[in-house]
């Protein structure tokens, strides 16, 4: 399921001007929270050179509101472990869920994901 133009759109008006987006999906940001665990909608933005996480507003899980993290894509390598139906991506510091429809989103950016 490809995301809304208009999500892009709006992803690319909080970069840069010229910066490359190659890919943009959604995700859960999951943080450990005391005893239990926080999660947050983001959508990740893809460009040749880093993955860009966006926090997204409380209305819509669609609507970027402003960046949340950039990890460059040199920086090490990125792991997906694919549990169930959700993909876990450990993206620098971050740990983001993903539903494993996007899978071939991620293999189109180069992104290994291992089957567990």
């Amino acid at each position: 399921m490809a995301m809304p133009s208009k999500t892009i759109e709006q992803c690319r008006e909080l970069l840069a001007p010229g910066t490359t987006i190659e890919h943009v999906l959604p995700g859960t940001m999951v943080m450990s929270a005391g005893v239990g665990r926080a999660a947050m909608n983001v959508i990740l933005a893809i460009s040749p050179a880093e993955i860009i996480v966006f926090r997204v507003g409380m209305v819509s899980k669609y609507k970027p509101a402003q960046v949340w993290s950039r990890v460059s894509r040199n920086r090490g390598r990125i792991t997906v472990e694919a549990v169930g139906s959700l993909l876990t991506c450990d993206i620098g510091e971050l740990t983001v869920e993903i539903d494993d429809e996007y899978a071939p989103e991620l293999h189109a950016a180069g992104v290994e994901v291992a089957s567990s």
